[in-house]
């Protein structure tokens, strides 16, 4: 790839990741391009009919100091690439890695070129080469039975439509909750779009698709003909229909190389499932701690340690927030039974409890996701670190203490 392409629709960046963005000078650049809705509205698939509602907007920002937004990729992408350039940063393009080492940290691109240096951050995604190379093995993706279909549409014209002006009224984020699925819809500023998101389980005969492909309307009309009627309305006037099979990386068991000089980041750590919106926001973590380490170091002798402290910092999280994430596909997903509707009997008559069924609404986890600020969890391991009572690191704490 000769040059940075648009890929994608649109993202959430929940308030754990927009206070980092925030610390970064860029929280500014980014609500320019993005949706700061106004609640999540929990719904059921049968007719749309309101379930639960959790006030974002204002009450975000209040309980976080920081918003809930939902931004194109592509708009993220390029201010993030502008502020990387800023700050000297070279990125080239069409320089495909053909070997990665470890021990002595170099990359051999394919044209014979070798670049040596003191640190790799492995942070190529979900179909990880990096990932491969610390294990060691093959670590291929795995098929979790679901499968994605997701559109877009211009937003005047799903106002057009008297039975659909609710969604686009108001810049809300609509969940329907059905039987092995689940939809989502919300508004994307770039070029003012609803993004329709349908993930259900793909059944015995569906085919796997590595990368997204053309859609059927067929297909999808099938799939959404017992949903609220509203749906087969946005599918008639939809565009870019696309669909995709639902992958899964294996959780890595570690992520620093025993040597010391290579780490994961992100999706190539830790991939997860989209239900909690959490994907992007766990690698903004990640960087976050990353990035208050490498500030404080004092010598190179010290990039073993940092990367032992951002491991034991991170794993942890991640790995919970994974866990999360595939539990609300099954609270999602329920099939019509006794199950699901005690689900629905909480959500209308309970007012938020931990283990609430609406996640964005649970005062425990909204608390824990919501509310973690990974950069002070940084500066706080570092001062342990400095009194030489950090765990799991090789005593170089003293270059940077004067002991």
């Amino acid at each position: 790839m000769a040059e940075l392409q648009e890929i994608g629709a649109g993202i959430q960046i929940t308030p754990n990741a927009t206070n980092v963005l925030k610390a970064w000078d860029l929280l500014d650049a980014v609500k320019s391009c993005a949706v700061q809705p106004d609640a999540a509205i929990l719904r059921s698939y049968r007719d749309g009919k309101v379930l639960s509602t959790q006030p974002l907007g204002a009450f975000m920002e209040e309980t976080n100091a920081a918003p809930y937004l939902v931004i194109h990729r592509v708009d993220l992408h390029k201010i993030l690439l502008a502020k990387a350039e800023s700050l000297g940063i070279v990125i080239r393009l069409n320089s495909f890695i053909s070997n990665i080492s470890l021990v002595k940290p170099s990359l051999e691109i394919f044209n014979g070129e070798i670049y040596e240096c003191d640190l790799i951050l492995g942070a190529d995604g979900e179909k990880s080469m990096c990932r491969e190379a610390l294990l060691g093995h093959a670590d291929p993706l795995h098929d979790t039975g679901d499968e994605v279909f997701r559109f877009t549409i211009p937003r005047a014209e799903v106002a057009q439509h008297q039975d659909l002006a609710e969604l686009v009224e108001f810049p809300n984020i609509n969940f329907w909750v059905g039987p092995d699925g689940n939809v989502i819809t919300y508004l994307v500023k770039k070029d003012n779009l609803l993004n329709f998101a349908l993930t259900r389980a793909r059944g015995s005969n569906g085919e796997v698709h590595y990368k997204p492909q053309k859609a059927e309307v067929s297909e999808l009309s099938a799939a959404i003909s017992q949903w609220d009627p509203r749906f087969k309305t946005l599918l008639s006037i939809s565009q870019a229909l696309s669909k995709w099979t639902l992958f899964e990386a294996n959780e890595a068991p570690y992520w620093t190389h025993c040597d010391g000089h290579f780490a994961l980041v992100g999706d190539a750590a830790h991939a997860m499932r989209p239900h909690l919106a959490q994907g992007a926001a766990q690698a903004f973590e990640d960087c976050a701690v990353l990035a208050v380490l490498f500030s404080k170091i004092q010598s190179k002798s010290q990039i073993p340690d940092i990367l032992s402290i951002y491991e034991r910092i991170r794993k942890p999280r991640a790995r919970e927030v994974r866990i999360r994430a595939r539990e609300m596909r099954t609270v999602f997903g329920m099939r019509d039974g006794p199950l699901q509707q005690e689900r629905d009997r909480q959500l209308l008559e309970h007012a938020p409890f931990e283990g609430y069924p609406n996640p964005l609404a649970d005062p425990v986890l909204q608390k824990w996701l919501y509310g973690y600020r990974a950069i002070e969890e940084a500066e706080r391991a570092w001062e342990v670190y400095l009194k030489g009572e950090w765990p799991g690191t090789r005593g170089m704490w003293r270059q940077g203490s004067g002991a």
